[in-house]
């Protein structure tokens, strides 16, 4: 019994020696933002090109300035929203509102709403492929993915996936 304990105390000796030694990450907050609004959070979509963040919050999207973390905008109107796709090539961004069931597309230099499209249930996840022109919002409800051209805002069809799809970025 004795020799388990000393040889878990030289263990745990060794591991916190090696966690104090660890090296740094290099992240370290700059500077803490407060966001106006109450209710749950989910995505961050960052626009590098257009310099502003997007964070998905409750019933809306907060945008900010991506150098001054000043608030720009809210795209109102996205109950249980989830996630933003940004597409630059044709001035659109388009935010998944997962309790209405809908997606939202709305203009980037205006953040006012251009139009809906009623996608499967539950709509997550949302990513923007430039090579097809299309984007896909993840129906966790449906088991499915709904397709959208980008260019027009219409719906392009649905891909049932057999299983609850959620968004993976290697």
């Amino acid at each position: 019994m004795k020799r388990n304990f000393t040889m878990c105390t030289a263990l745990l000796s060794l591991f916190s020696i090696t966690t104090l030694a660890a090296r740094p990450s290099g992240y370290h907050i700059i500077k803490k933002v407060t966001v106006p609004g109450t209710g749950g959070w989910d995505y961050v979509t960052v626009d590098e090109a257009g310099r502003r963040v997007y964070i998905t919050h409750a019933t809306q999207v907060e945008v900010l300035d991506a150098d001054t973390f000043e608030l720009v905008g809210t795209i109102p109107n996205t109950p249980g929203a989830h996630g933003v796709a940004i597409v630059p090539e044709f001035g659109r961004g388009f935010a998944t509102a997962g309790k209405s069931d809908y997606v939202i597309i709305f203009g980037l230099k205006t953040l006012k709403t251009l139009s809906e499209v009623k996608v499967g249930k539950k709509p997550d996840a949302i990513i923007y492929d430039p090579a097809t022109k299309h984007v896909f919002a993840m129906n966790g409800d449906s088991d499915s993915t709904t397709v959208i051209n980008a260019a027009d805002g219409k719906l392009a069809g649905t891909i049932d996936l057999g299983g609850e799809p959620e968004l993976y970025q290697p």
